[in-house]
Protein backbone atom coordinates (compact mmCIF):
# COMPACT_ATOMS: atom_id res chain seq x y z
CA UNK A 1 0.00 0.00 0.00
CA UNK A 2 2.75 2.32 0.83
CA UNK A 3 4.29 1.96 -2.84
CA UNK A 4 1.12 2.21 -4.52
CA UNK A 5 0.69 5.52 -2.45
CA UNK A 6 3.84 6.92 -3.09
CA UNK A 7 3.92 5.68 -6.85
CA UNK A 8 0.19 7.80 -7.52
CA UNK A 9 1.46 10.68 -6.22
CA UNK A 10 5.50 10.99 -8.03
CA UNK A 11 3.32 9.72 -11.49
CA UNK A 12 1.38 13.40 -11.80
CA UNK A 13 4.62 14.97 -10.39
CA UNK A 14 6.42 13.61 -13.80
CA UNK A 15 3.73 14.00 -15.98
CA UNK A 16 1.89 17.46 -14.81
CA UNK A 17 4.63 19.75 -15.79
CA UNK A 18 4.77 18.18 -19.43
CA UNK A 19 1.35 17.93 -20.35
CA UNK A 20 0.39 21.58 -18.91
CA UNK A 21 3.46 23.23 -21.09
CA UNK A 22 2.05 21.33 -24.26
CA UNK A 23 -1.66 21.41 -24.09
CA UNK A 24 -1.55 25.21 -22.65
CA UNK A 25 -3.42 26.76 -19.70
CA UNK A 26 -7.30 27.59 -21.36
CA UNK A 27 -6.76 23.60 -23.09
CA UNK A 28 -5.82 22.13 -19.86
CA UNK A 29 -8.34 23.90 -18.22
CA UNK A 30 -11.05 22.03 -20.18
CA UNK A 31 -8.99 18.65 -19.13
CA UNK A 32 -9.12 19.66 -15.79
CA UNK A 33 -12.35 20.85 -15.17
CA UNK A 34 -13.96 17.36 -16.86
CA UNK A 35 -12.00 15.49 -14.80
CA UNK A 36 -13.65 17.39 -11.71
CA UNK A 37 -16.76 16.31 -12.69
CA UNK A 38 -15.20 13.18 -13.41
CA UNK A 39 -14.59 12.62 -9.49
CA UNK A 40 -17.91 12.95 -8.57
CA UNK A 41 -19.19 10.26 -10.37
CA UNK A 42 -16.32 7.81 -9.81
CA UNK A 43 -16.91 7.94 -5.89
CA UNK A 44 -20.14 7.39 -5.99
CA UNK A 45 -19.29 4.34 -8.29
CA UNK A 46 -17.11 3.58 -5.13
CA UNK A 47 -19.62 4.27 -2.71
CA UNK A 48 -17.83 3.04 0.02
CA UNK A 49 -16.95 -0.15 -0.43
CA UNK A 50 -13.03 0.16 -0.34
CA UNK A 51 -13.82 0.51 3.02
CA UNK A 52 -17.26 -2.06 3.94
CA UNK A 53 -16.03 -4.38 1.41
CA UNK A 54 -12.29 -4.92 2.81
CA UNK A 55 -14.01 -5.78 6.16
CA UNK A 56 -16.25 -8.46 4.83
CA UNK A 57 -13.65 -10.38 2.73
CA UNK A 58 -11.38 -10.28 5.41
CA UNK A 59 -14.08 -12.19 7.54
CA UNK A 60 -15.13 -14.19 4.79
CA UNK A 61 -14.84 -18.30 5.99
CA UNK A 62 -14.90 -20.21 2.55
CA UNK A 63 -14.38 -19.50 -1.32
CA UNK A 64 -18.38 -19.39 -1.50
CA UNK A 65 -18.91 -16.30 0.60
CA UNK A 66 -15.96 -14.71 -1.08
CA UNK A 67 -17.68 -15.32 -4.35
CA UNK A 68 -20.93 -14.45 -3.51
CA UNK A 69 -19.47 -10.82 -1.68
CA UNK A 70 -17.52 -10.54 -4.70
CA UNK A 71 -20.44 -10.81 -7.14
CA UNK A 72 -22.65 -8.40 -4.83
CA UNK A 73 -20.32 -5.53 -5.19
CA UNK A 74 -19.31 -5.91 -8.23
CA UNK A 75 -22.63 -5.69 -9.79
CA UNK A 76 -23.39 -3.33 -7.83
CA UNK A 77 -20.61 -1.19 -8.89
CA UNK A 78 -21.52 -1.52 -12.06
CA UNK A 79 -25.18 -0.79 -11.78
CA UNK A 80 -24.25 2.32 -10.12
CA UNK A 81 -21.87 3.05 -13.14
CA UNK A 82 -24.62 2.91 -15.44
CA UNK A 83 -27.10 5.23 -13.37
CA UNK A 84 -23.79 8.01 -13.12
CA UNK A 85 -23.95 7.85 -17.29
CA UNK A 86 -27.37 8.56 -17.51
CA UNK A 87 -27.25 11.63 -14.31
CA UNK A 88 -24.17 12.74 -16.41
CA UNK A 89 -26.72 12.84 -19.58
CA UNK A 90 -28.92 14.55 -17.95
CA UNK A 91 -26.78 17.08 -15.82
CA UNK A 92 -25.43 17.40 -19.79
CA UNK A 93 -28.59 17.72 -20.84
CA UNK A 94 -30.09 20.97 -18.91
CA UNK A 95 -26.48 22.58 -18.58
CA UNK A 96 -24.12 24.70 -20.98
CA UNK A 97 -21.62 21.90 -21.10
CA UNK A 98 -20.93 21.48 -25.47
CA UNK A 99 -18.10 21.37 -27.35
CA UNK A 100 -14.63 19.95 -26.10
CA UNK A 101 -15.65 20.06 -22.54
CA UNK A 102 -18.48 17.84 -23.82
CA UNK A 103 -16.22 15.41 -25.34
CA UNK A 104 -13.32 15.43 -22.99
CA UNK A 105 -16.36 14.21 -20.15
CA UNK A 106 -17.47 11.48 -22.36
CA UNK A 107 -13.61 10.32 -23.37
CA UNK A 108 -13.01 10.50 -19.36
CA UNK A 109 -15.89 8.37 -18.35
CA UNK A 110 -13.85 5.77 -19.27
CA UNK A 111 -11.93 6.26 -15.53
CA UNK A 112 -15.62 5.73 -14.03
CA UNK A 113 -16.28 2.60 -16.22
CA UNK A 114 -12.57 1.98 -14.74
CA UNK A 115 -13.16 2.48 -10.82
CA UNK A 116 -16.43 0.11 -11.15
CA UNK A 117 -14.19 -2.93 -12.48
CA UNK A 118 -11.50 -2.61 -10.07
CA UNK A 119 -11.00 -4.63 -7.35
CA UNK A 120 -8.85 -3.25 -5.45
CA UNK A 121 -11.19 -3.48 -1.77
CA UNK A 122 -11.00 -7.74 -2.84
CA UNK A 123 -7.37 -7.50 -3.08
CA UNK A 124 -6.33 -5.43 0.39
CA UNK A 125 -8.98 -7.44 2.25
CA UNK A 126 -7.63 -11.15 1.46
CA UNK A 127 -4.22 -9.31 1.86
CA UNK A 128 -2.62 -9.85 -1.40
CA UNK A 129 -1.44 -6.45 -2.07
CA UNK A 130 1.24 -7.30 -4.45
CA UNK A 131 -0.35 -8.39 -7.74
CA UNK A 132 -2.51 -5.47 -7.43
CA UNK A 133 0.06 -3.18 -6.71
CA UNK A 134 2.37 -5.02 -9.83
CA UNK A 135 -0.97 -4.07 -12.04
CA UNK A 136 -1.50 -0.77 -10.73
CA UNK A 137 2.08 0.70 -10.91
CA UNK A 138 2.43 -1.38 -14.61
CA UNK A 139 -1.04 0.59 -15.90
CA UNK A 140 0.10 3.66 -14.62
CA UNK A 141 3.66 3.94 -16.10
CA UNK A 142 2.15 2.82 -19.50
CA UNK A 143 -0.07 5.25 -19.59
CA UNK A 144 2.03 8.00 -18.30
CA UNK A 145 4.65 6.79 -21.11
CA UNK A 146 2.49 6.82 -23.63
CA UNK A 147 1.32 10.07 -22.63
CA UNK A 148 4.70 12.06 -22.70
CA UNK A 149 5.13 10.32 -25.83
CA UNK A 150 2.14 10.89 -28.04
CA UNK A 151 1.29 14.28 -26.46
CA UNK A 152 2.60 16.47 -28.34
CA UNK A 153 0.46 19.47 -29.75
CA UNK A 154 -1.34 21.84 -28.23
CA UNK A 155 -4.95 20.34 -29.92
CA UNK A 156 -3.63 16.74 -28.70
CA UNK A 157 -6.34 17.23 -25.72
CA UNK A 158 -8.81 14.33 -26.63
CA UNK A 159 -5.85 11.66 -27.26
CA UNK A 160 -4.30 12.78 -24.06
CA UNK A 161 -8.15 12.17 -22.28
CA UNK A 162 -8.17 8.85 -24.33
CA UNK A 163 -4.39 7.86 -22.33
CA UNK A 164 -5.70 9.58 -19.20
CA UNK A 165 -8.79 7.17 -19.20
CA UNK A 166 -6.03 3.72 -20.18
CA UNK A 167 -4.82 3.53 -16.96
CA UNK A 168 -8.27 2.58 -14.78
CA UNK A 169 -9.58 0.68 -17.48
CA UNK A 170 -6.40 -1.47 -17.90
CA UNK A 171 -6.35 -1.66 -13.67
CA UNK A 172 -9.97 -3.13 -13.93
CA UNK A 173 -9.84 -5.59 -17.09
CA UNK A 174 -6.53 -7.01 -14.92
CA UNK A 175 -7.38 -7.03 -11.71
CA UNK A 176 -11.06 -8.77 -12.82
CA UNK A 177 -8.47 -11.53 -14.85
CA UNK A 178 -6.66 -11.96 -11.76
CA UNK A 179 -9.60 -12.35 -9.57
CA UNK A 180 -10.94 -15.22 -11.74
CA UNK A 181 -7.51 -17.12 -12.56
CA UNK A 182 -5.46 -16.58 -9.35
CA UNK A 183 -8.23 -16.21 -6.75
CA UNK A 184 -10.74 -18.64 -8.29
CA UNK A 185 -13.48 -16.55 -7.48
CA UNK A 186 -16.88 -16.80 -9.64
CA UNK A 187 -19.70 -14.43 -10.64
CA UNK A 188 -22.91 -16.02 -8.35
CA UNK A 189 -26.24 -15.32 -8.89
CA UNK A 190 -27.47 -12.77 -6.11
CA UNK A 191 -31.03 -13.12 -4.85
CA UNK A 192 -32.98 -9.26 -5.27
CA UNK A 193 -33.51 -8.70 -1.58
CA UNK A 194 -29.35 -9.04 -0.78
CA UNK A 195 -28.78 -6.71 -3.51
CA UNK A 196 -31.21 -4.36 -1.99
CA UNK A 197 -29.34 -4.56 1.48
CA UNK A 198 -26.31 -3.82 -0.41
CA UNK A 199 -27.58 -0.09 -0.69
CA UNK A 200 -29.06 0.70 2.70
CA UNK A 201 -30.83 4.22 2.89
CA UNK A 202 -28.61 5.26 5.35
CA UNK A 203 -25.31 4.46 3.23
CA UNK A 204 -27.13 6.40 -0.02
CA UNK A 205 -27.92 9.62 2.05
CA UNK A 206 -24.84 9.56 3.67
CA UNK A 207 -23.03 9.27 0.39
CA UNK A 208 -25.22 12.03 -1.68
CA UNK A 209 -24.87 14.45 1.31
CA UNK A 210 -21.03 13.62 1.28
CA UNK A 211 -20.53 14.28 -2.85
CA UNK A 212 -23.26 17.20 -2.38
CA UNK A 213 -21.14 18.79 1.12
CA UNK A 214 -24.52 18.83 2.53
CA UNK A 215 -25.07 17.87 6.08
CA UNK A 216 -26.32 14.20 7.26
Amino acid sequence: MYLLQFFNLIIPLLTLPYVTRVLGGAQYGVFSFSLSIITYFQALVEYGFHLSGVRKIALASNAEERSELYSRITVSKLILCVFSFVLLGIIILFSNIRGAQFKCILILFSVVIGSSLQQLWLFQGMQMMKAISIINIVSKSISSLLILTIVTKQDHIYVYCILYGIAPMLVGFLSMVLVHFKLKLRFKKVANSKMVGTYSQHQLCQKYSTILGLPY
